[in-house]
């Protein structure tokens, strides 16, 4: 019988092996990596349903891990979970926007991260629909309590989805007061019970809404649908990410850089 795999990346023996007892009774295959480098050719290779991974690893560290996991067409699906010491609120708050699962403070609670584990895998529905996510399918999961066509009575109809992360789902939809293209990004349903969580989606989007700039993506509405959903609204734009320039370049000459800024 097929089963998740969960792939456990850190050099320090102790902690897999305590992570290895906390998942034993997932009825989940568990395969392990000391690097960043190797974490990536497992990930490769065995198509894992979760990647839980240190922060700080020899060859590869974790952030290296993770942007090689999202800015690949066969991996950037699977959901990534840090392992971290940091107690730097900005630092985790910075983690869950750029598309990370969610973070772990060592030392953590066994029982806790089983149960977190699980919430995700169950998330995730079967093993074959973890490893093969068909990209054009709308996450029901975020939309089963509203029109796939409408949202907002009428005010902005849905047209693709463009990514999601932690917290939520982003799509392409039309505003159709305007006729015009926006982005709207959508809080996932599991947190609408959530207070902490809502009241950090609507923190982002306050503080966006304040930010008027040039080389800054506008926000233009916060709102909340009859199932309890909160949204921000934002101006869309074409091209690549900045993210995703560095990974492919590694490094950026200082006229480059000097470029963008001043833009």
């Amino acid at each position: 019988m097929d089963k998740h795999c969960i792939l456990i990346a850190d050099d320090d023996f102790l902690t897999l092996k305590i992570l290895k007892k906390a998942f034993q009774d997932l009825d989940c295959d568990i395969i392990t990596a000391e690097n960043g480098q190797e974490a990536l050719q497992l990930c490769v290779d065995q198509r894992p349903s979760l990647i839980i991974s240190d922060w700080h690893m020899p060859v590869l560290d974790g952030i290296g891990l993770f942007l090689q996991v999202k800015n690949s067409p066969h991996t950037h699906h699977i959901p990534f979970v840090f392992l971290t010491t940091s107690d730097d609120e900005e630092v985790k708050i910075a983690l869950l926007e750029t598309g990370v699962e969610d973070y772990w403070n060592k030392p953590f609670n066994v029982r806790e991260i089983a149960v977190r584990t699980k919430k995700i895998l169950s998330r995730l529905g079967s093993p074959q629909q973890a490893r093969h996510p068909d990209s054009n399918i709308i996450d029901q999961s975020a939309t089963r309590n509203i029109n796939i066509d409408k949202i907002l009575n009428n005010k902005y109809g849905l047209i693709e989805p463009l990514g999601q992360g932690g917290m939520g789902l982003v799509y392409r939809a039309k505003d159709l007061v305007k006729q015009q293209d926006v982005a709207l990004k959508l809080l996932r349903h599991e947190y609408v019970s959530n207070i902490v969580e809502v009241r950090r989606f609507a923190r982002e989007a306050s503080a966006a809404m304040r930010i008027k700039h040039i080389n800054v993506i506008e926000t233009y509405e916060y709102g909340i649908i009859p199932s309890g959903q909160a949204y921000i609204v934002m101006e869309v734009l074409s091209g690549i990410s900045l993210m995703s320039h560095l990974v492919k370049h590694v490094m950026v000459d200082t006229g480059w850089a000097a470029k963008v800024i001043e833009t």
